[in-house]
């Protein structure tokens, strides 16, 4: 499975020429959209913006993603919100954390311990989440990447620590900015990720 990893498109609508450009270039299965969709934008205009778009888009809110947008991703023909939920995919089980949700803990207690890939807007402490203060990293997010050991977690919010890390089993990636045109591709198999290529 390959998928177009995206993250803080804030709604521009160049970022979706270049999400659209990037899936027909790399022949994406679908793509992840790890928040910030819209700049403090409005949720009817969700539907509008991914219309063109060929695949399956599999994401979760962010900080600049009003209550509005949050619910707009539920009521989406383009797109299977993971705010709190988990789907599976080629194998592969997906879930999602939320800007706006409670503690990962409350909102994700149970999931698969194998071939899990999660998508959330703040990163871990500590991984890719440095700033020109600081960490900015959600240190429940680390507490439960510790105990389900997630193959894959896919993050953004830190436009500058756009980059991958391997911890312990976890590949942790930041795809950047896609409204920048930043993105990844990730190549996966049946049991492990195989190949991360930056665009």
């Amino acid at each position: 499975m390959r998928i177009l990893a995206a993250s803080d498109l804030h709604g521009s609508t160049k970022g979706v020429s270049r999400l659209l450009e990037y899936v027909y270039r790399y022949d994406a299965d679908l793509i992840t959209l790890s928040g910030d969709i819209t700049h403090f934008g409005l949720g009817d205009h969700v539907d509008r913006i991914f219309e063109p778009v060929p695949v399956e888009i599999l994401a979760v809110s962010g900080n600049c993603d009003p209550l509005d947008v949050s619910h707009a991703l539920g009521t989406s023909s383009k797109i299977t919100p993971l705010n709190g939920n988990i789907v599976k995919r080629t194998g592969w089980h997906f879930c999602g954390y939320s800007y706006q949700d409670m503690a990962i803990q409350d909102i994700l207690p149970i999931v698969p311990k194998e071939k899990t890939i999660l998508l959330t807007h703040v990163p871990p402490r500590g991984i890719l989440d440095k700033t020109a203060t600081g960490n900015a990293g959600d240190g429940n997010i680390n507490r439960w990447v510790d105990e389900f050991a997630p193959a894959l977690v896919l993050t953004g919010h830190i436009h500058e620590a756009r980059g991958m890390e391997r911890h312990k089993n976890t590949v942790f990636v930041n795809p950047g900015p896609i409204r920048d045109g930043m993105a990844a591709v990730v190549d996966v198999d049946e049991s492990c990720i195989r190949d991360v290529v930056f665009l």
